[in-house]
């Protein structure tokens, strides 16, 4: 797909498995070859993306800080900021020293190493972005990885307050059967504010007990974009599904997704942010959940995602749910298939030839 924007080419190509989704067939495997199977078709997404790719002028960049992460937990991430046309560098650094104003947003997924004072003054200074603001900053918690003080003690002040053990659901109709860690999360009720309102619900696990707090500076605002049940508790990290050891007086509602915006103004009274954007859990990217097309674990992330980057309002975001093949070998029986035979071998060829002698004949008394 090609298309010439501003006297450049942009040049976007799709291959078969941009188009097709497949799974390897172990019973057919052999010993030097596999036998693979059509899933499912997603080639509406894939095209369409490709369209906006190639006739879209402005390209959101953005890096992943991966250096304090032992899990590589954003490959499916950012497949889907590829499809929705951002350009993702990778920063393995072990020590950020600094991070550049060419980026538009930052990403930290699921960190099992904490950050220092210096690394977070370097990434306090990205989002300043030297008082001009226009900055974002995603994070991904997992309930797996050790506390990050240094870093949680940096999302306080953002008005973040992420605490120590696992999420589980209490109501069991809002868990997935036999794993009361994988908790259904929904929608917060925001004013003036419309990222959550054509959103269903999401499925995560490993989620980390967050919850809005009072920031350290007036010119920030944090506010729940997504919320568990009131039924949810606090286990330690590890517990077993069948821990038990909670009162009814401990169960309360948890903040799920948390957007954090400092607000500013230049010298022309036009409005400066910067965002921060915390997620309960790394599985609203990386799991089997966020590919179902009932769920919202996408829509939210991109929805984020966009708004941490400045992407403007009138874009638009793909993502990744296929549309399943449907066989209707199962519904064909001898019965049916004979019916279907005799119909398109003797029925519709008579009646095709009975037809024909009727026009003939009136046709021929006509004159």
């Amino acid at each position: 797909v090609t298309s010439t924007v501003s006297g450049n080419e942009r040049v976007k190509h799709l291959t078969f498995n941009d188009i097709y989704s497949t799974s390897e067939s172990s019973s057919s495997s052999y010993s030097y070859y596999s036998s693979y199977t059509l899933n499912s078709n997603r080639i509406e997404s894939a095209l369409t993306s490709a369209i906006s790719y190639v006739t879209s002028a402005d390209t959101k960049k953005v890096a992943v800080l991966s250096g304090h992460s032992e899990n590589a937990y954003t490959s499916a991430y950012q497949e889907l900021l590829t499809a929705n046309n951002y350009d993702i560098t990778e920063i393995s650094d072990q020590l950020i020293t600094s991070i550049s104003s060419d980026y538009d947003a930052v990403i930290i997924a699921a960190p099992t190493v904490d950050f220092i004072g210096s690394e977070l003054d370097v990434i306090s200074e990205f989002l300043d972005n030297g008082g001009k603001l226009g900055k974002g900053l995603i994070f991904f918690a997992d309930a797996s990885c050790p506390a990050m003080p240094n870093l949680y003690d940096f999302l306080a002040q953002w008005g973040i307050s992420v605490g120590e053990g696992l999420l589980f659901e209490t109501n069991s109709s809002n868990h997935i059967t036999g794993k009361p860690s994988s908790i259904g999360i929904y929608p917060a009720e925001v004013e003036d504010d419309d990222i959550t309102a054509t959103l269903t619900y999401a499925i995560a696990d490993f989620n980390v007990p967050m919850n809005v707090c009072e920031p350290a500076s007036t010119t920030r605002k944090a506010t729940a974009l997504m919320q568990t049940l009131d039924s949810a508790v606090i286990a330690p990290v590890g517990a077993s599904s069948d821990w038990s050891d909670y009162t009814e007086d401990d169960t309360k509602q948890f903040d799920s997704v948390i957007q954090s915006v400092e607000s500013d103004y230049d010298s022309d009274n036009n409005l400066l942010t910067s965002y921060v954007m915390a997620f309960s859990s790394v599985e609203y990217v990386q799991s089997t959940w966020a590919s179902y097309s009932e769920l919202c674990n996408q829509d939210i992330v991109m929805a984020c995602t966009d708004r941490a980057s400045h992407v403007g309002d009138t874009s638009m975001t793909f993502t990744s749910k296929v549309i399943e093949n449907e066989s209707f070998a199962s519904s064909v029986t001898a019965g049916s298939s004979k019916a279907v035979n005799i119909i398109f071998m003797f029925v519709l060829p008579i009646a095709v030839i009975a037809v024909g002698i009727v026009i003939y004949v009136r046709r021929r008394n006509a004159r």
